[in-house]
């Protein structure tokens, strides 16, 4: 007896958008499906050869497999390639902003995932680069800083959202509040600098999304809107976020400029 087994091509979330879900849903489903075909099996397992009740069952563990990728792909969105093109890095980080904030915010979803967009390519060097250029202590294409990190998961504490935050990691939430805890405090002697081999460093510097969420737990904060325009969000930026150094006007003109050049490559809505 032909046993046809399914097949499935593993796409990064990053592709996928609101089709890509509807893609992984009818996916599930005919797995599904093939399951409670093999359910209906029992007497013909009994009755067929080694040969072939090992197909049957190897048919089944493919299927169970690929369910099994198909919830981390939704889970887990793929972290930007810094390699990739300008488009594509856009493309896959307007993914992950849209995930965390699909799950944080109830309104004005599409200015604060523009803004934090905009952060994230200003402050990353075009999303290619998650450590701070020249050294410094800045993680993730937000830049945190130690004691920013930490004021962001204090926050998300008292939010109560840090099941959210953990749950886009494979760590507990005691394990990210002691590494939280082992970050030094704003006015501390080098506050800005993660420990050796702190996890929350660790986790800015390997997953975007995580790093997308506490910056927009951070900017919860802000008491103030996220305005609408570019040159209003600069403003914003450098008020919420740069605070310091440089010349203001030279910063915040870099930061319209730079914001007016990403939102050319913002994928058009699904």
């Amino acid at each position: 007896m032909a046993v046809r087994r399914s097949k499935s091509k593993k796409t990064p979330l990053t592709k996928l958008g609101r089709a890509g879900m509807a893609e992984l849903l009818t996916r599930n489903g005919e797995i599904l499906r093939q399951l409670q075909i093999l359910q209906g099996l029992p007497k013909l397992n009994e009755r067929s050869s080694p040969q072939e009740a090992w197909a049957i069952e190897d048919w089944r563990k493919r299927l169970m497999s690929l369910m099994a990728d198909n919830a981390a792909l939704a889970a887990n969105p793929t972290n930007v390639d810094t390699s990739a093109s300008d488009a594509d890095r856009v493309a896959q980080m307007w993914t992950v902003l849209g995930s965390c904030i699909d799950d944080l915010d109830s309104d004005s979803k599409r200015q604060t995932r523009g803004f934090l967009l905009h952060v994230g390519w200003h402050e990353g060097a075009r999303l290619t680069t998650r450590s701070q250029i020249g050294g410094g202590p800045g993680r993730s294409f937000f830049q945190f800083e130690a004691y920013r990190a930490k004021e962001a998961l204090q926050y998300a504490e008292q939010l109560g959202v840090m099941d959210k935050v953990a749950a886009v990691t494979s760590n507990a939430v005691a394990d990210i509040n002691a590494a939280r805890d082992a970050l030094p405090n704003y006015g501390d002697q080098g506050a800005s600098n993660f420990p050796d081999g702190n996890l929350i460093q660790d986790l800015l510097l390997s997953n975007d999304l995580f790093g997308t969420y506490l910056v927009r737990i951070a900017f919860r904060k802000v008491p103030a809107p996220i305005p609408a325009s570019n040159t209003d969000q600069a403003a914003y930026w450098y008020q919420y976020w740069k605070v310091t150094g440089g010349d203001p006007d030279t910063l915040k003109a870099t930061f319209k400029a730079e914001a007016d050049e990403v939102d050319s490559l913002v994928p058009p809505e699904s």
